[in-house]
C-alpha cells in the first residue's frame, strides 16, 4: 500500500506550483532564455517546452562553464527528448543544434554535468527559425544597425527575394569587451528551405544569387555564442534594375513602439499596398486623444538609436516631417508613388513620434513601418 502524506487540496496545489517553477524543473516557451547552476553530483535540471509545433525548425543554443579549475572548461550537456525519443544529437559544453520537430507535443530539455560530478553554470535559448519570435522584415539596400546585448542572443530579419536576382551581403561588427577592435559577430543568410546560402564571419562581404523566389532569413549572433557588441549589415541588390531583387509591393510594421495615454501605441500604417503609379495614404494614430504635435521620421534602414526620451528610434533616420497639430482621431498623409522602374523594390522605413502628456517622458512612439514599393 502506498503512503500519501495528509495534505489539504490547497496545500498540495501550492506544492505542485512551487515544483513547476523550481529552477530544476520549469515550463518554458519559444523565445525564452533560461539559465541555472549545477551544484551537486548527479544533479539534473529539466525544462518543458510547451508551444512548439510539428514542422517547427528549432534552433537551440547552449553554453556552460565549470566552476572549478580551469574555469574555461565546458562541463555540462543539454539533451532534448519528445517524451521518449531523442530529439537531435544534444550539445556538449557549448554550441547550437538545429532540428525539425516531427510532431506536436511537450519537449523535455535536460541539463546535467557531462561526467555527473562537475559543477558550474549554464544558459540556453530556444526558438524556431521558420517563425522566429521578434523577427523583423527588412528591404534590400537597407543599412541594418543593431547590437548583440547578451550571450546566446540572435538577431533575426526576413527579406523577400526573387529567383535569378543577385545581391552582396555586407557585414561588420565590433566586440564590446577588450580588445575593442575585434570583429566578433557572425551573419548567415538562409534560403526558403533554411539552407545557408551566404555568410560572413566578423567583417567582410559575400556574393549571393537567389535560386528561388521566397522569404530568406538573416541571422546575426556572436561568433562564440558569448560575444556582445554592435553590428552593421546590408543586403545590397546588384542585379536591379534589370532583375529586381524584390518586385512585390508590401508594407509591414516592425520593432516595438512606446505607449502613450492608456497604454496605447500610436498606429502607423498604409491604407493600401504601395504599388508604383498609384497614390496611397499613410495613417498616423494619436495616442493622446486630443490635437497634438507629431513628427514622422524616415530613412533607408533599421536602427536602435537612443533618444532624449525613453523610446528608441527604429529607423536609420535620414529626414523628418513635423506635423504641428495631429487631429485627435489621427490623420493621414498622401503617398504618391510615381510609375518608374527604378522604384521597383525600393525600400524605406518610417516611424511616428507623438507628443502625449500621458506617455512616459511625454512622448509616444509608433512601431516602425517598412515600405517596399513595387508591383
Amino acid at each position: 500500500m502506498s503512503f500519501v502524506p495528509s495534505l489539504g487540496a490547497a496545500c498540495l496545489a501550492a506544492v505542485l506550483a512551487l515544483t513547476a517553477t523550481a529552477p530544476s524543473q520549469a515550463l518554458m516557451n519559444l523565445g525564452e532564455y533560461r539559465s541555472g547552476s549545477i551544484s551537486g553530483a548527479g544533479e539534473v535540471h529539466r525544462y518543458y517546452l510547451q508551444d512548439a509545433q510539428a514542422g517547427d525548425l528549432l534552433r537551440i543554443t547552449f553554453r556552460s562553464q565549470y566552476s572549478g579549475y580551469p574555469c574555461y572548461c565546458y562541463h555540462h550537456r543539454l539533451d532534448v527528448t519528445d517524451g521518449v525519443n531523442p530529439f537531435g544529437s544534444g550539445i556538449s559544453g557549448v554550441g547550437l543544434m538545429t532540428e525539425t520537430l516531427g510532431q506536436t507535443g511537450l519537449l523535455t530539455i535536460t541539463v546535467r554535468a557531462i561526467d555527473g560530478r562537475a559543477s558550474g553554470w549554464y544558459e540556453f535559448h530556444v526558438d524556431r527559425i521558420n517563425d522566429w519570435v521578434g523577427a523583423e522584415r527588412i528591404a534590400f539596400n537597407w543599412n541594418i544597425q543593431g547590437s548583440i546585448d547578451r550571450s546566446l542572443e540572435t538577431e533575426v530579419y526576413t527579406i523577400r527575394a526573387e529567383a535569378n536576382s543577385s545581391a552582396v551581403l555586407r557585414h561588420t561588427s565590433q566586440y564590446s569587451g577588450y580588445p575593442c577592435y575585434c570583429y566578433h559577430h557572425y551573419v548567415e543568410l538562409l534560403d526558403p528551405t533554411f539552407t545557408r546560402v551566404a555568410h560572413v564571419d566578423g567583417h567582410g562581404s559575400a556574393q549571393v544569387t537567389f535560386a528561388t523566389t521566397g522569404i530568406y532569413t538573416l541571422l546575426i549572433r556572436g561568433s562564440d555564442h558569448a560575444r556582445t557588441g554592435w553590428y552593421a549589415t546590408s543586403l545590397d541588390c546588384q542585379s536591379a534594375p534589370g532583375v529586381p531583387c524584390d518586385s512585390v509591393a508590401a508594407s509591414r510594421n516592425y520593432c516595438d513602439g512606446l505607449p502613450g495615454t492608456n497604454g496605447v501605441v500610436p498606429a502607423l500604417a498604409l491604407t493600401a499596398r504601395p504599388v508604383v503609379g498609384t497614390t496611397t495614404s499613410l495613417f498616423i494614430g494619436n495616442s493622446a486623444g486630443v490635437p497634438t504635435p507629431a513628427w514622422l521620421v524616415f530613412g533607408e534602414g533599421v536602427a536602435r538609436s537612443p533618444t532624449p526620451w525613453t523610446g528608441n528610434l527604429c529607423v536609420a533616420m535620414s529626414g523628418s516631417i513635423e506635423i504641428p497639430s495631429l487631429p485627435a482621431q489621427g490623420g493621414s498623409l498622401p503617398l504618391v508613388i510615381p510609375n518608374h522602374p527604378l522604384l521597383i523594390g525600393l525600400g524605406f522605413s518610417m516611424q511616428a513620434l507623438v507628443y502625449d502628456p500621458g506617455a512616459q517622458d511625454q512622448m509616444a512612439f509608433s512601431r516602425g513601418l517598412a515600405v517596399i514599393t513595387g508591383n
